[in-house]
Protein backbone atom coordinates (compact mmCIF):
# COMPACT_ATOMS: atom_id res chain seq x y z
CA UNK A 1 0.00 0.00 0.00
CA UNK A 2 1.41 3.27 -0.64
CA UNK A 3 1.99 5.70 1.84
CA UNK A 4 1.95 8.99 -0.77
CA UNK A 5 1.44 9.76 -4.32
CA UNK A 6 2.95 11.54 -7.03
CA UNK A 7 1.42 12.93 -10.24
CA UNK A 8 3.80 12.25 -12.28
CA UNK A 9 3.36 8.88 -11.73
CA UNK A 10 -0.04 8.69 -13.25
CA UNK A 11 0.28 8.16 -17.56
CA UNK A 12 -2.64 10.17 -18.11
CA UNK A 13 -3.40 13.73 -17.69
CA UNK A 14 0.53 13.62 -16.34
CA UNK A 15 2.19 11.52 -18.75
CA UNK A 16 5.77 9.86 -17.77
CA UNK A 17 7.09 8.24 -20.80
CA UNK A 18 9.89 6.71 -18.61
CA UNK A 19 7.11 4.40 -17.02
CA UNK A 20 5.17 1.66 -18.45
CA UNK A 21 1.36 2.57 -19.10
CA UNK A 22 -0.17 1.52 -15.41
CA UNK A 23 -2.68 -1.46 -14.97
CA UNK A 24 -5.97 -1.45 -14.18
CA UNK A 25 -5.36 -3.19 -10.48
CA UNK A 26 -2.77 -0.58 -10.33
CA UNK A 27 -5.22 2.21 -11.29
CA UNK A 28 -7.45 0.39 -9.11
CA UNK A 29 -5.41 0.55 -5.85
CA UNK A 30 -4.57 3.78 -6.76
CA UNK A 31 -7.98 5.27 -6.52
CA UNK A 32 -8.89 3.37 -3.56
CA UNK A 33 -5.33 4.78 -2.04
CA UNK A 34 -6.70 8.19 -2.39
CA UNK A 35 -10.25 7.45 -1.86
CA UNK A 36 -8.78 5.82 1.57
CA UNK A 37 -7.09 9.18 2.59
CA UNK A 38 -9.49 12.26 1.80
CA UNK A 39 -8.08 12.89 -1.89
CA UNK A 40 -4.21 13.96 -0.11
CA UNK A 41 -2.08 16.28 -1.43
CA UNK A 42 0.78 14.64 -3.95
CA UNK A 43 4.24 15.11 -2.98
CA UNK A 44 4.36 16.92 -6.14
CA UNK A 45 2.47 19.45 -6.09
CA UNK A 46 3.07 21.94 -8.54
CA UNK A 47 1.07 24.54 -5.32
CA UNK A 48 0.12 28.20 -7.23
CA UNK A 49 1.42 27.01 -10.45
CA UNK A 50 -1.59 24.46 -10.50
CA UNK A 51 -4.19 24.78 -12.59
CA UNK A 52 -6.85 23.36 -10.22
CA UNK A 53 -5.72 25.10 -7.27
CA UNK A 54 -8.19 25.90 -4.74
CA UNK A 55 -8.46 26.46 -1.51
CA UNK A 56 -9.45 23.65 -0.26
CA UNK A 57 -5.64 22.82 -1.46
CA UNK A 58 -4.78 24.69 2.30
CA UNK A 59 -7.49 21.56 3.92
CA UNK A 60 -5.18 18.81 2.09
CA UNK A 61 -7.57 17.97 -0.07
CA UNK A 62 -6.37 17.46 -4.11
CA UNK A 63 -8.79 18.82 -6.49
CA UNK A 64 -6.91 17.12 -9.12
CA UNK A 65 -7.03 13.29 -7.58
CA UNK A 66 -10.47 13.99 -6.87
CA UNK A 67 -10.78 14.30 -10.50
CA UNK A 68 -8.70 11.27 -11.07
CA UNK A 69 -10.87 8.75 -9.02
CA UNK A 70 -14.07 9.97 -10.87
CA UNK A 71 -15.82 12.27 -8.05
CA UNK A 72 -16.68 15.81 -7.59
Amino acid sequence: MPTSWRLDQWNNPFKNPALPPMTQTEIDAAVKYLKDHFYPIPEDCPKLECPKVRPACALGICQIAAGMCGDF
